[in-house]
């Protein structure tokens, strides 16, 4: 799989830290719906996916989100990336998002169901001496990087606390925030995979005396460091 994703993603450096923090690190029930194409002992195409659960209207259904699909390049003009398209929108339990402008033409041509556009939303700190590297990168980024996110920060009049540890984080018993809405399920052994492995790039925050949450990294945009919002959870009521 390693090579695989080598081929796929030349310019990576960190693939094998990706490999291990996501499909490696989660039990095979998680990932037996995962589709990997071969031609003869070698990967050609994929399509990783996790079993989880999701809320749609108050009702719990057992779900897969589908978070990798790739076919080498030397293999888009045979039937590897038909045949993994063709498997996959016959299920009716598959959810995804980040389509490419291919894949959404696709996706409506074979009549999947779309929920919703994904926005996003960029605001820039102006008084930001990194700005200056979307002319001229002068400042690195290195320094970034190094510092400590704060152990405390306000919003507004909402009071947030760093979480270091699975178990000092606070969810609901249903692992589900709200009602009537659809929500994917947030549980303890979820956080816990996904923003707390030893190596984990995020940093998550707490609401004290609550359970709204938000967890973050650092990303780079055009040699501008970013802080990058990647989940959060508050009750919408």
């Amino acid at each position: 799989m390693e090579i695989f994703y080598r081929k796929a993603y030349p310019q990576r450096k960190d693939i094998k830290k990706y490999l291990d923090s996501t499909l490696f690190s989660l039990p095979l029930s998680q990932i037996k719906d995962s589709l990997i194409i071969c031609d003869d002992d070698k990967i050609i195409g994929v399509n990783l996916c996790i079993s989880t659960k999701a809320m749609i209207n108050n009702e719990e259904y057992d779900i897969v989100w589908s978070y990798d699909t790739l076919v080498l390049p030397d293999y888009r003009t045979t039937d590897a990336g038909t045949f993994i398209a063709e498997f996959w929108y016959k299920r009716k339990d598959i959810f995804g998002a980040g389509l490419s402008e291919i894949s959404e033409k696709m996706s409506k041509v074979m009549k999947s169901k779309f929920i919703a556009y994904a926005t996003a939303y960029i605001k820039f700190n102006l008084t930001s001496r990194y700005l200056i590297n979307l002319i001229r990168p002068i400042f690195p980024l290195q320094s970034v990087y190094e510092k400590e996110f704060p152990l405390t920060l306000s919003v507004q009049d909402t009071k947030f606390q760093k979480i270091n540890s699975p178990e000092d984080f606070v969810v609901p018993e249903s692992g589900y925030w709200n009602n009537g809405i659809i929500e994917f399920k947030r549980d303890i052994d979820f956080i816990a995979w996904r923003f707390f492995q030893s190596d984990s790039r995020y940093t998550v925050y707490q609401e004290i005396g609550g359970n709204v949450y938000f967890a973050c990294r650092i990303i780079e945009w055009h040699n501008i460091p970013l802080l990058y919002i990647v989940d959060y959870r508050f009750d919408l009521a």
